[in-house]
């Protein structure tokens, strides 16, 4: 017996009703087969590219710093083959600081260099930027920094980063002891702002 009755109808569109959510999984599971590597192989890309630009962004700098260090090591050379001309002044050989005085102002005409001779005490006798007679510092932590160092009796010294007494910058200095008959009279330093 055939029954075209009401729960025909129903069973029909309940049916009807099963087949979209199941066309519908079927889309959803066929996107998620293709979405699903796209993504991932995607991410996997965006990550071995930052990997590779983080690695040429390392070599960069340690090139960089390579060459900084080049330039820097060409310039406190220069300053220390100045400071030791400097040093060898016939006027310290006579301790006419004044003379020595003119001497280095020719060398270091602006405040952006300095020409500073020491007592083996430490003790300023002179400053290029300031008037020759300019009261100055009784004691530098350069002469300090060098007896702790222990340096040998010619060797130079490249100071850290300080505040220049009179100017109140931050400095450095190629510092050299002042040699005569193998024996330290003076030390000389060779100071310029860091900015520079």
């Amino acid at each position: 017996v055939r029954s075209d009755g009401p729960t025909s109808c129903i069973g029909t569109q309940l049916g009807v009703a099963k087949r979209p959510n199941t066309v519908q999984r079927a889309l959803l599971a066929l996107v998620a087969v293709f979405m699903v590597p796209t993504l991932l192989a995607a991410i996997g890309t965006i990550l071995y590219i930052y990997k590779e630009e983080q690695s040429r962004f390392q070599a960069s700098l340690v090139e960089t710093a390579r060459s900084l260090s080049v330039v820097m090591d060409r310039e406190f050379s220069r300053r220390e083959a100045i400071a030791r001309t400097l040093a060898a002044s016939p006027a310290l050989t006579q301790h006419d600081v004044a003379a020595f005085y003119d001497y280095a102002r020719s060398v270091a005409p602006t405040r952006d260099s300095v020409v500073v001779l020491y007592d083996l005490s430490g003790a300023q006798l002179l400053n290029t930027r300031v008037p020759l007679g300019t009261p100055l510092p009784e004691r530098s932590a350069l002469v300090e920094e060098r007896q702790e160092r222990g340096l040998g009796i010619d060797d130079a010294l490249i100071s850290n980063l300080y505040l220049a007494s009179q100017s109140q910058q931050p400095s450095f200095a190629v510092h050299v002891p002042v040699l005569r008959e193998g024996r330290p009279i003076y030390y000389l330093a060779l100071a310029s702002f860091a900015a520079n």
